[in-house]
């Protein structure tokens, strides 16, 4: 039977995505037939995740020692909500897949007309029209397809939209000089309910996920929460081009973060990939701030606001390190925690603490309260301070060898400690490159100890309109604005290592530093002059006229000692094996110290002629191991 008219053009203007989805393979299906195997093969192809049944992701839970391999399979969503769940996981691999959201979580047109505060545009052809959201609305230029330079992001509730044609519309409430008639605009699209972000880990440890391309996100494109050592290696967050359905290529990859790590006890490793043109940050690491509204120094006890009804759901557990941060952003020092019990702060408890800080986001939320005993004091600790969990902030991460940029907001923004950020290349950021800060208007912590930044290639960053208010005031800054909304003194970070970076194309100052204790800067190569001009930090006093600006800091600007080798000693006979430092024998007596990069000896061995050593058990953190013969001295960093 011959299908009627009508039903052909009823076919004919079905939305693509179901035309598509109707030749896709089912993965729920495919997936579950292949369950409880240790390795799982989803042969090449395109599949369908669908949510036109249910709003649930595929959840992959309690897998230990599997290997998923997608063979470069693509994954169509089609619907913008989670996509994996993946959670208290093991050793698990995910491998070699694509994904991508049809419709995508934005739509985006062509600004016809400018008149005053009011924009014309023109959706571009088979971008979404349902569900549009005022949220994150970002402007590109038409040629280069990169966000329009001097220009911010425009946030919900500056305005409104209004429909004139089927794929026309009004933007009103706008004004700035940066945009013109023919630049493109996005807007968010998002359905009414949904699950964030694209592929979310809970609780895994030493997992890896390798080459997987994200090209949309409803939220975070990678999100993981309280795991320990992910590998993400050689994985993508980038946007989708030469897609037939769509004449004009996407311009955004994902409405937020590209990888973002919460709470990890150790930090991930993100390793050559590529994270670009997302909607905020492109990486982040960090935990949490607990504000602290009441101290009994006679008992060991602090009381903390948190947004958690029960004590048991806060992130700072029981015999972790808590971290006591003073008003005015510098360290008072640390104590073991003994207990943690439910708490009630009063309202004038609440009130007296939050008159203390400044700015601090979504405060309505921390009704309820947390009493922490402490093994040892921390002494001054006080009304309006703020704690965090230090075995909880990502510490022992690497960010290494990764192409990074083409994003609004930060390039890689890192609140952990004993890491490193080296051998990135970081392009066309809107704002810092590379930005060591804890944010305590977030409350997202912590106070960075332990760090190389090195060898990472930074060009045309911060190009985003003057951000005066911003103590993120450079393309590589390491700063601490205090609870208190002021600058910290010397004190928050220390042992941070700079050097051997490039920053070019960049405003001035194009190196910021704050409340630095230790480490050291040097060899880094800058621009003579600002290829453009910009305000950033200028409400804090922090100069456009620099190149490199030092507020508050005890940082050396010459190499360490211990970065010259003799080569009368052989720098090679230092190794690292399963997270032990190992010295190979020599032919002559030696002495092998260990220190922190900022000197302090921790240890010092005599070893004999031909004998070799491995160095007593060593926390996550970084170290200088120095040996020393007859004939000369030679010394090497180490990261474990």
């Amino acid at each position: 039977m011959r299908p009627s008219i009508l039903s052909v053009i009823i076919a004919l203007c079905m939305p693509y995505t179901y035309i598509y989805g109707n030749d896709m393979q089912d993965l729920r299906a495919v997936m579950a037939a292949q369950a409880g195997q240790p390795a799982i093969d989803i042969p090449s192809g395109t599949y369908l995740l669908d949510f036109s049944t249910t709003r649930s992701p595929i959840s992959l839970s309690g897998l230990s020692d599997v290997v998923i391999d997608f063979h470069g399979a693509t994954i169509v969503c089609n619907q913008q909500q989670q996509a994996f769940n993946i959670k208290d996981c093991k050793n698990l691999v995910i491998k070699n897949f694509y994904l991508e959201y049809d419709p995508p979580t934005c739509t985006q047109g062509t600004i016809t007309a400018i008149n005053g505060s009011t924009w014309d545009v023109e959706l571009h052809e088979n971008y979404p029209t349902q569900n549009i959201k005022l949220q994150r609305t970002q402007v590109y230029d038409a040629d280069t397809r990169e966000l329009v330079r001097n220009f911010t992001t425009i946030w919900e509730g500056r305005q409104t939209l209004t429909w004139t044609g089927e794929r026309t519309l009004q933007l009103t409430g706008l004004s700035n000089s940066a945009v013109k008639p023919g630049d493109f605009v996005v807007l968010t699209v998002l359905p009414e309910s949904y699950t964030p972000h694209a592929i979310y880990l809970s609780r895994c440890v030493d997992c890896k996920l390798e080459n997987v391309t994200v090209y949309d996100s409803n939220c975070f494109s990678f999100f993981e929460t309280d795991c320990s050592n992910t590998h993400y290696y050689r994985c993508a967050v980038t946007r989708k081009t030469n897609d037939p359905k769509y004449p004009v290529d996407r311009l955004r990859a994902g409405y937020a973060d590209g990888i973002h790590s919460k709470h990890a006890t150790i930090g991930p490793t993100i390793e050559e990939c590529t994270l670009e043109h997302s909607g905020d940050d492109c990486i982040a690491i960090n935990g949490s701030f607990y504000p602290v509204y009441k101290t009994d120094a006679s008992t060991k006890t602090v009381f903390i606001l948190t947004p958690e009804s029960m004590a048991s759901n806060i992130k700072p557990k029981k015999e972790d390190v808590l971290v006591g941060v003073n008003n005015n952003g510098t360290l008072r020092g640390e104590g073991m925690i003994q207990s943690i019990v439910t708490a009630y702060p009063t309202s004038s408890e609440r009130t007296a603490c939050f008159n203390k800080l400044s700015n601090i986001r979504e405060q309505d939320t921390y009704r309820y309260g947390a009493k922490i005993t402490l093994t040892e004091w921390i002494d001054g600790l006080a009304t309006g301070d703020m704690v965090y969990s230090n075995n909880r902030i990502g510490s022992g991460f690497k960010v290494i060898n990764n192409s990074v940029g083409h994003n609004r907001s930060r390039a890689i923004l890192i609140k952990a400690s004993d890491g490193e950020i080296t051998g990135n290349k970081i392009d066309h950021s809107a704002m810092s490159a590379i930005a060591i800060a804890p944010e305590f208007y977030w409350l997202e912590a912590g106070c960075s100890q332990n760090l190389t930044i090195a060898g990472n290639t930074i060009s045309d960053c911060m190009y985003d309109a003057s951000m005066m208010g911003s103590s993120q005031a450079a393309a590589l800054t390491v700063v601490a604005e205090a609870p208190n909304g002021k600058l910290a003194a010397c004190g928050a970070f220390a042992n941070i290592d700079i050097h051997g970076n490039t920053i070019t194309g960049c405003p001035f100052p194009a190196i910021f530093l704050n409340s630095i204790n230790g480490g050291y800067c040097y060899d880094n190569i800058l621009d003579n002059t600002p290829a453009f001009t910009r305000r950033h930090g200028a409400n804090f006093g922090i100069p456009s006229t620099r190149a490199e600006y030092r507020l508050n800091c005890n940082i050396s600007l010459s190499a360490p000692e211990a970065s010259v080798a003799n080569p009368a000693i052989d720098a090679s006979r230092i190794f690292v094996e399963n997270g032990q430092v190992r010295i190979t024998p020599a032919d002559e007596p030696t002495t092998v110290s260990l220190t922190t990069p900022a000197g302090v000896c921790l240890g010092q061995w005599s070893i004999q002629a031909g004998d070799d050593m491995i160095l007593p058990d060593l926390n996550h953190g970084i170290y200088i191991v120095r040996i020393t013969g007859r004939n000369g001295a030679s010394s090497q960093k180490i990261i474990l």
